[in-house]
């Protein structure tokens, strides 16, 4: 719009003005990306505009103009108080050019300045309801991850209350489940609003192996997709990607997602944001809730409760199904005289070394456990007697020079229960360690009848 493009005077007063007066109010129009001559001429032909037309009113198209300058410098970050010292200066520009206004300019220039004030307060109504609106959000989501301490409960209730809030059609949470491995592995650990064949199909879709998602996790920012292309997530034709942590602390994915064709906008993207913060926070403390119930802190291996859990578990299938499982119970030989002689930090060395061979030689599908002080147990499904026993021989091999192991390998048979099988496995465990007692005893005997016939 320039309705008096003609008036080169006031123009050239005007750039005088930003020029000298009004310098800093253009250099700060210029830093929030709102070139100064531009937003000066809107205003500027607003009040010729009026004038030229007569009335005592703003022309509505005119108004309008200038109000939709107002909201848009709003949500460039412009402060009100730049943007009315501008329309102010517009009047004296229009004063200085010697152009013959009416006395009605001033009153002009007044209706000029509450319709911008108009504009702008709005905008910042609107902008502070969308807050709250967000606010109330975030608080129904942590209130919902932070009902359960279940790594799955938590993603399904975060996930849940995000896709309502964003009105959205539906959406998914992927965990890490190795985070060693690089890319780390992920798993579908939620859906929302998903039908079964939508969900197989995300199950199985590589989310890393995208470059425009590998480079939002480096950055660790939500990845917006307006337009979705070669079915990434089958029908759904926009979505948000947010990383839960960032590059090699990645914890998990949020996806939200819209059947149609979608552009987010900024406050969406920052809201996704923080929502992926507190999901991701929540994951963590699960997850760390559920390492400490379930596992041995000194080892990592499961603990004994954990392992009783596990290997009922499996008794239940080798029972139903006719297969075989050995149970390996483990035993360290002179724990005590290493306590005793190097302190019990040494001692915990020599046990976080036997775990560590352990978890070396067992299967993934095995069971490994500390079950208290120098005492393991793996729980082997689909193992025969002859194969336990190959793996028994593997971790004496393996066993640092130092240290020294005493096993007991019961096979299950119809009838027995995880009770009974221990049993038979501690029995054996006992008597091999009676046999290597024996054998230190009559080294030691030994060694001394050489030293006094030494002497």
């Amino acid at each position: 719009m320039n309705l008096a493009a003609g008036d080169d005077r006031v123009r050239s007063a005007l750039a005088d003005l930003l020029a000298g007066e009004l310098a800093e109010t253009a250099r700060l129009l210029e830093e929030r990306g709102a070139a100064a001559p531009t937003v000066a001429d809107t205003l500027l032909d607003t009040l010729l505009g009026t004038l030229a037309v007569g009335g005592d009113e703003i022309p509505l198209d005119l108004a309008l103009h200038a109000r939709l300058c107002a909201e848009r410098l709003q949500r460039q970050g412009v402060g009100l108080d730049t943007l009315l010292e501008l329309a102010m200066g517009v009047e004296t520009a229009i004063k200085m050019s010697g152009r013959r206004a009416p006395r009605k300019l001033a009153q002009l220039t007044r209706a000029l300045v509450l319709l911008l004030t108009r504009g702008y307060m709005e905008v910042e109504a609107d902008q502070h309801e969308e807050q709250k609106a967000e606010l109330r959000a975030l608080i129904r989501v942590a209130r919902a991850v932070g009902r359960t301490l279940d790594v799955y409960e938590v993603a399904e209730a975060g996930l849940r209350e995000t896709v309502k809030a964003m009105q959205l059609d539906g959406g998914a949470i992927w965990q890490v489940r190795d985070g060693s491995a690089r890319p780390p592995q992920l798993v579908l650990a939620a859906t929302i609003g998903l039908s079964e064949h939508e969900s197989r199909f995300l199950a199985q879709l590589d989310l890393l192996g995208r470059q425009q998602v590998a480079a939002a996790v480096r950055r660790g920012v939500p990845l917006q997709l307006d337009q979705v292309e070669d079915g990434m997530f089958g029908p759904y034709q926009s979505a948000l990607v947010v990383p839960l942590g960032q590059g090699r602390s990645l914890s998990g994915m949020l996806v939200v997602l819209s059947r149609h064709q979608r552009s987010f906008a900024e406050v969406e993207v920052s809201f996704i944001g923080a929502v992926g913060d507190h999901v991701a926070l929540a994951l963590e403390h699960s997850l760390t809730h559920l390492r400490e119930a379930h596992t041995d802190y000194l080892t990592g291996l499961s603990n004994r409760s954990e392992f009783e859990r596990e290997v009922r578990r499996s008794l239940a299938l080798t029972a139903r199904h006719g297969r075989p499982l050995t149970l390996m119970l483990m035993d360290m030989d002179g724990l005590k005289a290493i306590n005793d002689s190097h302190g019990h930090h040494a001692g915990d060395e020599a046990i976080r070394a036997v775990a560590d061979v352990i978890r070396g030689v067992v299967r993934t599908s095995d069971v490994s456990a500390r079950l208290g002080g120098d005492e393991f147990g793996v729980a082997m499904p689909d193992a025969a007697l002859s194969h336990a026993s190959e793996v028994a021989d593997r971790v004496r091999r393996a066993l640092p020079g130092h240290l020294e192991i005493s096993f007991g390998l019961a096979e299950w048979k119809p009838g027995l229960d995880y009770g009974a099988l221990f049993e038979a496995a501690d029995q054996l465990l006992y008597r091999e360690k009676r046999r290597h007692r024996a054998r230190r005893a009559r080294a030691a005997k030994l060694r001394a009848l050489r030293q006094r016939q030494a002497g």
